[in-house]
């Protein structure tokens, strides 16, 4: 109806290349049946350098609009002149338009012309463009910010500054470190004792209050139940992939430092003979040991696996006294035969 002001709303969708038009002609605030068209475009995945405005009439055709927003910026109000027309281009050349809402209201003015028809309006979109992935996180993100310049005369041109927010910081340790377990005494242990990653990540802030994720990767030394060790270094990263560098680490190492524990004595003993060979064979055991008179036990090796060495030291002829001591690779017990 002329001279009546309707809300409306364009909407381009760069993802489906769709565009849509809504106007409230029976003022109920809302975009219902017939209020609605949308056409296919064949710009599908595609955004726009450009959107502009194009308004036309004469002296008794005429279009008003008013409280003009393009994504958020009001633009203000425009009246279609009554001769000529009125062309308003915003461009964003350090970046794109990969969707565009603009809203207000619309009001036809004059009087109807050849064919029922008012003034025009065309919502118009140039210089087509990819549109690029979405950002890997939600801190990197664009602003675009339109700068409006009027001269005296009411001339006005548009410019769309591009602002680029990244977060380019890593996470940073704001917890204690765990200490490094090294000299244990133990055997190789199953397991490398390295903190989880979640306790990992507990340690950490980020700048932008993202996620953080941690991976480990553990490389064991040339380990036996002597000597152990076990390196874990930590991968932690924000949602920006913004790696903490260097690395940190955790060390678990140790071995088994304790020696067996003999207790009693081997009684001495006489033999016949005329030199050292006619002393008994060593035992070889840790069973045979202990069947002479030992106990023997060692808290981090099964006696199976213990070794038992033995070397005799003879002094004196006649009689030919023969220490022999015996022990495993680090302890001793001395015989006398």
């Amino acid at each position: 109806m002329i001279g009546t002001a309707y809300a409306f709303e364009y909407a381009y969708n760069g993802t489906t290349g769709d565009q849509t038009l809504s106007i409230d002609f029976n003022g109920d605030l809302s975009y219902g049946a017939g209020e609605v068209i949308t056409q296919p475009t064949a710009f599908a995945g595609q955004g726009f350098k450009h959107f502009s405005i194009f308004m036309s009439g004469n002296a008794t055709r005429g279009i008003t609009l008013n409280n003009f927003v393009v994504n958020g910026v009001n633009l203000g109000n425009f009246v279609s002149p009554a001769t000529g027309s009125i062309d308003k281009d915003w461009e964003n050349s350090a970046g794109l338009f990969s969707n565009v809402t603009a809203t207000g209201t619309i009001t036809f003015t004059g009087s109807p012309g050849t064919g029922d028809e008012t003034g025009r309006i065309w919502f118009r979109t140039a210089t087509p463009v990819i549109i690029p992935p979405a950002p890997i996180c939600p801190q990197n993100y664009v602003v675009n910010r339109v700068w409006k310049a009027t001269d005296a005369c009411g001339n006005e041109s548009f410019c769309v500054q591009k602002i680029t927010v990244q977060d380019i910081v890593a996470p940073v340790l704001t917890g204690a470190w765990p200490a490094d377990q090294t000299g244990v005494n133990a055997c190789m242990p199953s397991g490398t004792n390295a903190p989880d990653n979640a306790t990992i990540a507990a340690l950490y802030t980020d700048a932008c209050g993202g996620a953080i994720t941690v991976t480990q990767n553990t490389v064991a030394g040339s380990n036996s139940n002597c000597s152990w060790s076990f390196v874990t270094t930590y991968t932690v990263k924000d949602a920006c992939n913004n790696t903490v560098s260097p690395s940190p680490t955790y060390t678990y190492s140790g071995g088994d430092n304790s020696a067996p524990v003999i207790t009693g004595t081997i009684a001495p003993g006489t033999v016949a003979g005329c030199d050292a060979s006619a002393a008994p064979a060593a035992v070889t055991t840790v069973a045979a040991l202990e069947g002479l008179g030992l106990s023997i036990l060692d808290n981090r090796t099964a006696d199976g696996d213990l070794v038992v060495t033995s070397s005799d030291a003879a002094a004196g002829s006649c009689p030919i006294v023969i220490t022999r001591t015996y022990g495993d690779r680090r302890l001793r017990q001395v015989q006398h035969l």
